[in-house]
């Protein structure tokens, strides 16, 4: 083994553990471990909250469920605008959710320094195709987040795509 050091990339910001043990002891006092109780109640009102915009959270079991969800509610059915942009780079979720719903993912390939979804490519296949696009799931690689975000939903205000 050679030795060389070990680079962190992405490290997550997680709870200590008396934070959690906090919350444990609330729960169980509760006896309440499932869905609907009072701590996914509050989670999804903070949530709501935070996000503000009259938006209301929803809690699913993983997200890839969330994303089926997302689509379902945001992207209107119809056989013609069925196409779902994402980029190529990206969990696989995105694409099966996408196909689960009954949409079809269009790939895109990303940007070299970035890892993100090629804008320009974006922008041109909306060009020649936008009467088929029904929305654009953009994904942000290994979490971290676009800096030109809001040159996307410019984009999708454009075609008018969610």
């Amino acid at each position: 083994m050679n030795n060389m050091n070990k680079i962190t990339f992405i490290k997550p910001a997680l709870p200590t553990p008396g934070e959690l043990s906090e919350d444990y002891v609330k729960i169980t006092k509760n006896n309440f471990y499932t869905n609907s109780g009072p701590f996914e109640k509050e989670f999804e009102k903070k949530c709501g909250e935070y996000i503000g915009q009259g938006v209301s959270a929803s809690i699913v079991a993983n997200a890839t469920l969330g994303l089926m969800l997302a689509l379902n509610t945001y992207i209107p059915r119809s056989s013609i605008k069925n196409e779902v942009l994402i980029q190529s780079f990206t969990f696989a979720a995105g694409a099966e959710a996408i196909t689960w719903c009954g949409l079809k993912p269009v790939f895109m390939d990303i940007e070299e320094e970035t890892w993100q979804a090629d804008l320009n490519q974006a922008r041109k296949y909306l060009e020649e195709n936008s009467r088929n696009v029904g929305g654009i799931l953009f994904c942000n690689t290994f979490g971290v987040g676009c800096k030109c975000i809001s040159k996307w939903e410019d984009l999708a205000k454009e075609y008018s795509v969610p």
